[in-house]
């Protein structure tokens, strides 16, 4: 017969997998990402390392959510800044008329999605260049008039 688990040992499994999704959002908002370890993530729930796996299957996952969050979180600033920019030129006549709104979440994500791959492999002589490029196409996509 296939063994079945209780509904006190799932609940307590849950909470244990709760738990440990907040001492890894801890973690990671304490040390970042890149200095994150299962080790710290297990000593900051008060278990060992290797339990940390009987609920996720890799270091990345109890992580996961806290990053997910923090991303977000991200994107909404930068949404809001982007936001404010677009109104100021909009009420100053730099820029046409427009959902600010929008045009500020259009400009976050399309932004986040240009700098993937450079900022993955950073090139100091290509900085320049694609900030330059970037603020040009961020411009045009708010219908900036080109120079």
């Amino acid at each position: 017969m296939a063994y079945r688990k209780t509904p006190a040992e799932i609940s307590r499994l849950q909470a244990a997998r709760e738990r440990l999704i907040s001492c890894a959002t801890s973690v990671v908002a304490e040390v970042g990402w890149s200095q994150a370890s299962v080790t710290a993530v297990a000593d900051s729930a008060g278990i060992a390392a290797g339990s940390v796996y009987q609920h996720f299957p890799s270091k990345a996952a109890p992580a996961e959510p806290a990053v997910g969050a923090e991303r977000l979180d991200f994107r909404r600033r930068y949404r809001a800044l982007w936001a404010e920019v677009v109104r100021e030129g909009v009420a100053t006549g730099q820029l046409p008329p427009q959902n600010a709104e929008i045009t500020a979440a259009a400009l976050t994500g399309a932004i986040g999605e240009v700098l993937v791959d450079p900022l993955g492999t950073p090139d100091e002589n290509a900085t320049e260049e694609l900030l330059t490029d970037l603020t040009a196409a961020a411009l045009r996509c708010a219908g900036a008039p080109t120079a």
